[in-house]
């Protein structure tokens, strides 16, 4: 028969557990996120970041302003039709 010697280890645990804030999902207008790319010369995810509020530049910034701007000209655009 075989022994089984017991052998402790401290317990180092984890929870795993998500913020609510980490688990929203944003949806962003595609088409509006691409010419921001454009307009700016960055990249799509740091537009994305940008409106998520990770990055703080001066950049970052018209982003948003912009954002703003462009989504409320393209959501009257489609009410008005």
């Amino acid at each position: 028969m075989m022994k089984f010697h017991h052998i402790f280890v401290p317990s180092t645990r984890t929870i795993k557990t998500m913020n609510k804030s980490t688990n929203k999902r944003n949806n962003y207008n595609i088409q509006v996120v691409e010419r921001l790319s454009k307009k700016y010369d960055v990249t799509k995810r740091f537009v994305t970041m940008a409106l998520r509020g990770d990055r703080n530049s001066e950049t970052a910034g018209h982003i948003k302003k912009d954002y703003k701007r462009l989504v409320k000209r393209v959501e009257s655009a489609l009410n008005h039709y």
